[in-house]
């Protein structure tokens, strides 16, 4: 992939991610009212946005897996949640 377009890739994805994340978690917390998930995902969040700015591929990783484990967590609340909202 060409140098520069590779930066604004990760760039809009970074943008989807945080609009789809946060967008999943607020339901997900409305319905358990777990914090973890929401928690989790801010932290993946945080390691994403490091990369961008310090090219470091491990953050990459490393926020990719925690954001994979919210979504793991939010999905069990969700589905083990025992409200009618």
């Amino acid at each position: 992939i060409i140098p520069f377009l590779d930066e604004k890739l990760h760039i809009l994805l970074f943008f989807i991610i945080i609009t789809i994340g946060f967008y999943s978690f607020y339901f997900g917390f409305k319905k358990h009212q777990k914090l973890r998930p929401l928690i989790l995902f801010i932290i993946g969040i945080i390691f994403l946005s490091l990369e961008i700015f310090s090219h470091y591929e491990v953050f990459t990783i490393f926020g990719s897996v925690i954001i994979i484990a919210a979504h793991l967590n939010n999905s069990y609340h969700c589905k083990n949640c025992n409200h009618n909202h």
